[in-house]
């Protein structure tokens, strides 16, 4: 998949999302923020799975401004909309 972004961020992480009965899970890719695109395997996905999704995450690390511990992080995130799939075999 590929995708359009003005700002390079530190990474992009892209999941993908499913349903198998009730229960929820995700697998996930990481890239670099200068990346635009990124292969998903679909792989993980059993079948049966319903309710498939692909969201986008951009991460940057943030930066703390007066008082706080040394050791403090902060780690800042913007998605995309979230989009329905449908596998073909």
């Amino acid at each position: 998949m590929t995708w359009t972004s003005d700002e390079d961020p530190d990474e992009f992480v892209v999941t993908l999302s499913w349903v198998l009965g009730v229960a929820a899970t995700s697998a996930r890719t990481e890239v670099a923020g200068s990346v635009r695109e990124a292969t998903i395997p679909t792989a993980p996905v059993p079948a049966g799975a319903t309710d498939l999704h692909i969201s986008i995450f951009a991460y940057r690390d943030g930066v703390f401004t007066g008082a706080a511990q040394p050791d403090s992080r902060m780690r800042v995130r913007v998605d995309s909309d979230q989009h329905d799939l449908m596998l073909i075999p």
